[in-house]
């Protein structure tokens, strides 16, 4: 996987090729058949872990919203504001708090 970017609602990059660690893809076991495509296709889940600074957790904390880009091998996804789930600043803060701080 590539680098992650992560930037703020106005559009400040609060981090900047995060490098992916522990990288790895998973196929899944079940294949999909579409008979109108006349295709089949497997689920893939690609999954690693982007270390953070102490810096770029408070930068990451204190901002209003962020956006999310991911880019895989051969995919890519760009996650808003409005894709993250309620807890996840929540969750965030407290590791931030228990285990970097």
């Amino acid at each position: 996987m590539n680098p992650i970017v992560v930037k703020d609602d106005q559009g400040h990059l609060l981090a900047l090729g995060l490098p992916i660690v522990g990288g790895d893809q998973q196929w899944s076991a079940h294949t999909s058949y579409n008979p109108v495509t006349v295709s089949a296709s497997k689920d893939i889940t690609e999954a690693g872990v982007a270390p953070l600074t102490a810096a770029q957790y408070e930068a990451i904390l204190n901002a209003k919203s962020l956006a999310v880009q991911i880019v895989g091998l051969k995919r890519s996804a760009t996650y808003e504001w409005a894709d993250f789930a309620p807890k996840f600043l929540k969750n965030l803060r407290e590791f931030y708090e228990q285990k970097v701080r």
